[in-house]
């Protein structure tokens, strides 16, 4: 099996077990009673040790890169935003939107992220969006009022709370993709990842009290933490990551778009949620959109590398001719 190839069967494999993750979450909620806040917390605790005893196994210990990021204090504060804006942060509010919706329908709001990402990239550079990035914002904005209203405009077809919380876990899936840029440019991400677990996880640990809570502990409860902590974030996170590495962001991006078709497909087939035809047409615009924003970041991408290819046979003819 060759490089690319690999990378795109564990990148899929990483965007389902993202989606069946949200299903376990779901399942823990409303059959058990777990609290959200507890519910991310432990996630990020119990994630924290596995995701980290992974990274220091294949470094073969602490790396100079790692070693690097300790001793430099002016990372500190920076971490701890990320750590408890962007992944804290996502995480919470994505647990929650669930908990008052389904997997699936908060996995696709939370997908809105990307387009803010837009939004917030034209803002900055203070520039108009360009055709394709008025698509995608159009398609998500139509997919996200068909989903909550089903084309009602006097009434929501999903909690006031649910709309809530889902827009919120996209804004947090465009912070927790945008703060720690400079972070992961110097440490890179699986470094800055693991640290946001512990760091985060303490935090949001001791704000909610998480010894305060508990649920009834059975084999199903179990499974699903497991699922929860060592497929849907241990397992998918290491497994995304080397995705990237093998096919790179932008095609590791895109395929990621399968996580809200894995949510919804487990949602139905495990927890046996409903979705409507017009619930169905709202995520499939959604997607869209997100789907033509990976698009563009994939054909610019391929234009860049050609560009450089170009570049650098002139200089090769141009040395040779020398």
């Amino acid at each position: 099996m060759n490089t690319r190839t690999r990378g795109y069967l564990i990148t899929i494999l990483a965007s389902i077990a993202w989606g069946f993750s949200g299903v376990c979450s779901e399942f823990l909620m409303k059959d058990y009673g777990a609290n959200p806040y507890w519910l991310t917390a432990m996630r990020m605790l119990l994630a924290a040790p596995t995701t980290m005893g992974f990274l220091l196994f294949k470094d073969r210990g602490f790396s100079a890169l790692h070693r690097s990021l300790l001793r430099n204090r002016r990372s500190y504060l920076p971490m701890v935003i990320y750590s408890v804006l962007g992944l804290a942060g996502s995480q919470l509010t994505y647990v929650v939107a669930i908990g008052y919706s389904n997997a699936g329908t908060a996995t696709v709001i939370e997908f809105l992220g990307p387009i803010l990402i837009v939004v917030f990239v034209c803002i900055t550079a203070r520039r108009l969006p360009k055709y394709t990035e008025l698509f995608a914002i159009t398609f998500a904005l139509l997919g996200t009022f068909i989903l909550a209203t089903h084309g009602k405009i006097d009434s929501l077809a999903i909690s006031t709370d649910a709309l809530y919380w889902g827009l919120a876990s996209a804004i947090g899936f465009a912070l927790y993709t945008l703060i720690p840029v400079k972070l992961i440019r110097h440490y890179g991400s699986e470094l800055v990842v693991a640290y946001g677990f512990i760091i985060g996880g303490i935090i949001l640990g001791l704000g909610v009290r998480v010894w305060s809570y508990s649920i009834k502990w059975d084999f199903m409860s179990v499974m699903a933490m497991a699922g929860l902590v060592l497929v849907g974030t241990t397992f998918a996170f290491t497994l995304f990551l080397q995705g990237v590495g093998d096919i790179g962001p932008v095609r590791a991006s895109l395929i990621s778009c399968l996580q809200p078709i894995s949510a919804t497909f487990f949602s139905f087939l495990l927890v046996g949620t409903h979705f409507t035809p017009v619930d169905i047409a709202g995520m499939a615009l959604i997607l869209a959109g997100v789907i033509i924003v990976s698009l563009k970041d994939l054909i610019s991408a391929k234009r860049l590398d050609r560009r450089s290819s170009t570049a650098t046979g002139d200089e090769k003819a141009t040395s040779e001719g020398k």
